[in-house]
């Protein structure tokens, strides 16, 4: 269930941004290298620091970093890993980030569907959380059972309009839309499916700050507890990637 719950939500976010590079051969997997460099985005208010692979696409050799496309005013494009290390280290303004805080020993490709292990990233990277992540192999470090979750611009919402969790009446967008969020109160909302019958999964949302939410899925039966943990999680993870990109002041 817990592989489900990631799948689904990235496949979901991924269907919604368009690739500003179409790859038509397969390419070869990033460098571990690559992959342990530590990037800054300007995302809300906020600039933070994360490593690569927390963004790494399992279509190389795209990231999860959502821009504006150019010439378009409604739709985005995935920046490639390389230009983001290029434009390094002025932060980049991104819309949204899809974050993995699920095992960084492995790295996943689509095209041949395996798996490529990588366990010599691990002391390659230069964030203590980071590190622990990719040493645990697997086992929740953060939250209860989170494995990945969106950081987006509140105005983001207004384009993320498809249906991250299976075959339901509304989008993603669209339910949290509906919510009357307040800051630092986590939400859920948990729809049913085009048959009438509940939903397994439901959509939790993270009011940030005024400019920025985090978007992630949980189980119906995770109480709570669950979604509480989670919550604290991604405010303690968005903290410490702040703080090491700007001694933890915000983008005035």
């Amino acid at each position: 269930m817990r592989k489900y719950i990631q799948i689904v939500l990235w496949l979901g976010i991924a269907s919604t941004f368009l690739s500003c590079n179409t790859r038509t051969v397969h390419e070869p997997p990033p460098s571990v290298e690559l992959l342990a460099t530590d990037a800054n985005f300007s995302i809300g208010r906020r600039i933070v620091r994360i490593p690569l692979v927390a963004i790494a696409s399992i279509n190389f050799p795209r990231s999860k970093a959502a821009v504006l496309c150019e010439n378009k005013s409604d739709e985005f494009c995935n920046l490639s890993l390389d230009e983001i290390r290029e434009k390094q280290p002025t932060p980049i303004s991104v819309k949204a980030l899809d974050i993995s805080v699920n095992d960084y020993s492995y790295l996943q490709d689509a095209q041949t569907d395996t798996y490529i292990s990588m366990p010599e990233l691990c002391p390659m990277l230069s964030q203590q959380w980071a590190k622990e992540i990719c040493l645990n192999r697997g086992s929740p470090v953060f939250g209860e059972y989170l494995r990945s979750f969106t950081l987006m611009n509140s105005d983001y919402l207004k384009y993320a309009d498809i249906s991250w969790i299976g075959n339901t009446k509304k989008s993603a967008g669209e339910l949290v839309r509906e919510l009357e969020l307040e800051i630092g109160q986590p939400q859920r909302v948990c729809p049913n499916e085009e048959n009438g019958q509940p939903s397994s999964l439901c959509v939790a949302t993270l009011k940030l700050d005024n400019d920025l939410l985090a978007v992630w899925i949980v189980t119906r039966s995770q109480g709570l507890r669950g979604l509480t943990k989670d919550s604290e999680a991604i405010q303690t993870l968005v903290k410490l990637w702040t703080d090491d990109a700007t001694d933890g002041n915000e983008v005035s």
